[in-house]
Parts: C-alpha cells; sequence; structure tokens
C-alpha cells in the first residue's frame, strides 16, 4: 500500500502538494505549432486523459489545474474518478475576454461574475480570482458553490 501523498491546505480545501497541469491535455507546449500539434494528436482524447489522471489518483495526486468549462477535462476527470473511486480537487483556471483596453480598464466584472458562477455550476473547487484587488491578480479564492471567498488582505 502507497503512502498518501503530502497535501497543504489552501482555505479549507486539502489539495495534494503535486497538482496536476493539463496544458499538454488540450495541446499547449509553448512551443512550435507543430510539436502542440503533435502533442493534441496523443493526447487530447478524453480517454488518453483518464488514463493519464488515473495513474496521477493511484499515486496519490487529487489535484488538477485545468480549464474546467468548454473542454473534455471534465469528463476525462470524471472518468478517472470512476475507475479509482478517487474524487478529483478541482482548481479552475476561468478565461475571461481580453481587449486592447483591458490592461487600461480591467477586466468586464459583469462577465467575470458570470464566468465565476459557471464554474460554480460545475463545482470547482478552487478557481483564480481576478475580482478581488488589482485586474491581474491571482489571488485563489473558493468559488461560490462550496464556501466564502478567500481573500488576501
Amino acid at each position: 500500500m502507497m503512502e498518501k501523498f503530502p497535501r497543504t491546505t489552501v482555505g479549507d480545501v486539502s489539495v495534494s502538494r503535486l497538482v496536476i497541469g493539463t496544458n499538454w491535455f488540450l495541446g499547449y507546449t509553448h512551443c512550435t505549432s507543430a510539436k502542440s500539434g503533435s502533442v493534441a494528436r496523443m493526447v487530447t482524447s478524453t480517454g488518453s486523459i483518464a488514463d493519464i489522471i488515473e495513474v496521477f489518483f493511484r499515486a496519490g495526486v487529487d489535484s488538477i489545474y485545468c480549464p474546467h468549462t468548454k473542454t473534455c477535462i471534465p469528463e476525462a476527470i470524471a472518468e478517472a474518478e470512476q475507475r479509482t473511486g478517487v474524487k478529483a480537487v478541482i482548481i479552475s483556471t476561468p478565461g475571461f475576454t481580453v481587449t486592447r483596453r483591458t490592461a487600461a480598464d480591467g477586466f468586464d466584472r459583469g462577465e467575470c461574475e458570470r464566468v465565476l458562477d459557471e464554474e460554480a455550476q460545475e463545482l470547482v473547487d478552487l478557481s483564480l480570482d481576478i475580482l478581488e484587488g488589482k485586474p491581474f491578480s491571482a489571488e485563489l479564492q473558493k468559488t461560490r458553490s462550496k464556501a466564502t471567498l478567500l481573500k488576501n488582505g
């Protein structure tokens, strides 16, 4: 029997100290377009992503950092959860519209609230917060579905 992977707490959410990243699952290598295309062909199906997540879950790593809505990631997570009986801790990276004016004017607060509300409906455990403090801050906050907002200062 493997020892439980080390954990830490953010707010009152227990997260594994190693977090599963998802760039390659979505074909993002931050290299050449050829490399991204190659990775996309190998890794971006729900089944292949679930296979990889399952390996992490079986090793005691249950926290995953991902855009949770409008991708195949939720289905892959659900499949890996079903195979292993492990419940994922989902740390979401929401997407917001960026325009030429965003740096000067900040994000559209109404859109941000709508996106975060959508994530709350998906039962995301943690989400990056751009609504508190400066527009480009990356404080962690609990989404509205699970608990109160965490504020840094």
